[in-house]
């Protein structure tokens, strides 16, 4: 990485596709739900004696619409999702399995017998529900010698809120004079003020004495009951109490979807009703709860009388089920321990168990300047002659010796990453580290490995691993460099191409640093071939860099060298580990890799890094048109392999973070920010800020260096960019689409 260089998803579930499978493995909803209703439209009953009319709020003729001069705090605008490719996922559910009382984990009760602001009669107990044969019973009882009604109202509240998403549940619904079984949700906080300024969604109402009636209702500070303005429909549902049908709530930020076994029958949009939307009447982009219950009579349960003969009634629930879509939600990655967390890629995923388990996208950051210092970010200085790592064992062998630069650097590698530094990366929720290496920290001036060379990337490997995070093994220096660059290692100056004697030069010397690269990765192959939580072996990093454009030679030539290495390394690796996912990377665009199959490789994945300096504080918006067009690339080459963003920086502003990461989340490809840590000066280059000690190499002595370095592992955290990182990196892990 380095301050100056040139820089499909599977398609998700439809609902009723969702809804037909719940059918099946359920038997719920499989009956003939009656005819579907067109909200906005009378339609006569479809059963005599019926009072049902289908009824929905009024909308608005444009003409007549509210207007508003200013759309800045409008609410349930300028939200932009996929709708047909949602990608719901399951987040919650209850499937009612095991007879008994219901999970107290999930559900709580509200109590009393107030009237619930309704006049009802029930007193609402904890003992009028009970799980038996796979359905939770909610049953309301009239006491034969008092005359008392008790029932059960069942919420989530504290245990189970949500903020747009699918509700499905699958219930049956009782009958009887009085009865006023529901299905809604409440706001887990009063956000905007009380009911009924915070909102209410009612998914499914049903009065007894409107038998084979449903309706659903929302309420707002602007439209509910007490003004006559509810928004609503109704749905003739002649089985309702005779068969199980599923009531569902689609949760978008700009309407909410009513639909019964799949067939939505009230849609509610604000921007119907007003041009800008406020929380009078939108009040819903705060989580809510579910609340499932059986009231008896009151104002609208009792408008015609109750059946005084009634000695019970219920309502079943074969299942309630929670799905969200990342699209609209945030939703957070469960911190598993996978059964196998060896990774393998499958088609344009990774997964564990070896290819055949759970989609794993892999998101952190890279921990540049432990293994390989590049000094614009480390507390060493720049100084004449002094410009990349090979510097550093030059001048300080000339200054004290062999035995003394050995000191010093392992001084400052064991400070610089700790224990305390995984527990951070842990805590942001980061699951992978790419840990950027130099062949020197393995083999000798000579090619010959030494003795400990495993020791430390074994600790690093081992600590991530505690923690159930995977390392990418990076070849971030290669023997001879492999760009010129101070990150490889060693800088060429004004000369990196000349530089770079991993492909260029001298033939025998290409060859010779050629052949010492195999030899290492064949190593580390031998090495870690059976370790699970080695995402992957990087192949090299960022070839060419900064003179990728201007060498005079072309593009075939340039692919044709890299290439050419990546399938002499591919092959080689191979002979010893056929299961690690092998990471080539490319400079700069897909263009810059082939299509896997012409080579043959298999469980590959391939590897971008993007940076804009052009517009450093996104002054002019490019930042995030940068990144999207990198990711649009991505998608438009098409490869079926996993993607990843090795390394990346969106620099000074923080809502360019915000957006530029969303997006690559969004996209299903992995990634890993440039980097964990930088000196102060280079703010959000690092998630953490370290001291400048402008270690000169070259005056000062060997006490003074041991000093800084024995330091460097003091960093404050960079809060601003962590906060804008914490919720991707915790989010579920999304297929590449």
């Amino acid at each position: 990485m380095k301050r100056q260089r040139r820089v499909s998803r599977r398609s998700a579930r439809a609902w009723a596709a969702v809804l037909a499978a719940a059918m099946l493995l359920a038997g719920c909803g499989s009956q003939n739900p009656g005819t579907a209703e067109n909200p906005g439209q009378d339609t006569e009953a479809t059963e005599q004696g019926s009072s049902f009319q289908p009824r929905v709020g009024s909308k608005v003729p444009d003409a007549f619409l509210e207007k508003e001069e200013d759309e800045v705090n409008a609410k349930a605008k300028g939200f932009t999702y996929d709708e047909e490719n949602m990608d719901y996922r399951l987040v919650w559910s209850d499937e009612f399995d095991e007879d008994g009382l219901p999970d107290e984990s999930k559900w709580s009760y509200e109590l009393g017998a107030n009237g619930w602001g309704n006049h009802e009669l029930q007193n609402y107990t904890d003992h009028n529900a009970e799980i038996r044969d796979g359905k939770l019973v909610i049953e309301l009882r009239k006491d034969a010698e008092t005359g008392e009604y008790t029932s059960a109202r069942m919420v989530t509240k504290g245990k189970g809120s949500w903020k747009y998403g699918k509700i499905e549940v699958c219930a049956k619904l009782p009958a009887g004079l009085g009865t006023w079984p529901a299905i809604w949700m409440m706001p887990e906080k009063d956000t905007y003020g009380s009911w009924p300024k915070s909102g209410e969604i009612d998914i499914c109402e049903h009065v007894g004495y409107d038998q084979g009636v449903i309706h659903s209702t929302i309420h707002t500070g602007a439209y509910n009951h007490t003004k006559n303005t509810q928004k609503y429909n109704t749905k003739w549902l002649g089985s309702c109490s005779e068969e199980f049908h599923v009531y569902g709530l689609e949760w978008l930020p700009d309407k909410l979807i009513v639909s019964v076994d799949g067939e939505p029958y009230f849609t509610y949009k604000p921007t119907d009703y007003v041009v800008n939307p406020t929380e009078q009447e939108w009040p819903y982009d705060q989580e809510m709860f579910l609340i499932l219950n059986i009231a008896f009579g009151g104002d609208w349960g009792g408008a015609r009388g109750i059946d005084e003969t009634l000695e019970s009634a219920s309502m079943e629930v074969d299942y309630v089920r929670v799905y969200q879509s990342p699209q609209v939600s945030y939703m957070e990655r469960e911190d598993r321990v996978a059964e196998d967390p060896f990774l393998k890629a499958d088609g344009k995923v990774l997964r564990d168990g070896k290819g055949t388990g759970e989609l794993v996208q892999l998101k952190g950051t890279n921990v540049g300047g432990y293994l390989l210092q590049e000094f614009w970010m480390t507390v060493t200085n720049y100084a004449t002659g002094v410009n990349a790592e090979d510097d550093v064992y030059r001048v300080l062998t000339e200054r004290f010796g062999e035995e003394k630069v050995m000191e010093l650097v392992t001084l400052y590698q064991d400070n610089y990453f700790t224990e305390s530094d995984f527990d951070y990366c842990k805590e942001l929720g980061m699951n992978c580290l790419r840990l950027p290496i130099w062949y020197r920290n393995l083999v000798d001036e000579n090619g010959e490995f030494y003795e400990d060379c495993w020791d430390r990337i074994d600790w690093f490997t081992e600590q991530a691993a505690q923690r159930n995070m995977y390392v990418i093994l990076d070849m971030h220096g290669a023997p001879g460099s492999q760009n010129g660059s101070d990150h490889s290692g060693h800088d060429g100056g004004d000369h990196k191409m000349e530089a770079s004697e991993f492909f260029f030069g001298d033939e025998e010397t290409v060859k010779a640093n050629q052949e010492l690269y195999y030899k290492i990765w064949e190593a580390m192959a031998d090495h870690y071939k059976d370790n699970p939580w080695v995402a992957g072996y990087d192949l090299l990093n960022e070839p060419y860099c900064t003179y990728r454009y201007n060498t005079g030679l072309g593009d075939a030539v340039l692919h044709k060298l890299v290439w050419d290495v990546y399938d002499e390394a591919y092959r080689r690796i191979r002979a010893i580990d056929p299961d690690h996912v092998i990471i080539m990377e490319a400079t700069w665009d897909p263009v810059d890799l082939p299509d896997p199959a012409l080579y043959g490789w298999e469980n590959v994945m391939y590897e971008y890094h993007n940076y804009l300096y052009d517009d450093y504080d996104n002054a002019a918006g490019n930042q995030v048109t940068n990144m999207q067009k990198k990711l649009n690339a991505i998608r438009t080459a098409n490869y079926n392999v996993p993607s990843y963003l090795g390394e990346f920086a969106l620099f000074n502003n923080l809502d360019a973070w915000d957006e530029g990461v969303k997006a690559i989340n969004e996209s299903g490809v992995s990634w890993t920010t440039w980097t964990y840590k930088v000196i102060s000066e280079y703010g959000n280059w690092g998630v953490r800020n370290q001291k400048d000690w402008k270690v000169n190499l070259l005056t000062y002595d060997y006490d003074a260096i041991a000093n800084a370095w024995s330091q460097v592992g003091d960093s404050e955290a960079n809060t601003g960019l962590a906060q804008v990182l914490t919720p991707y990196y915790k989010m579920i892990d999304l297929e590449a689409r």
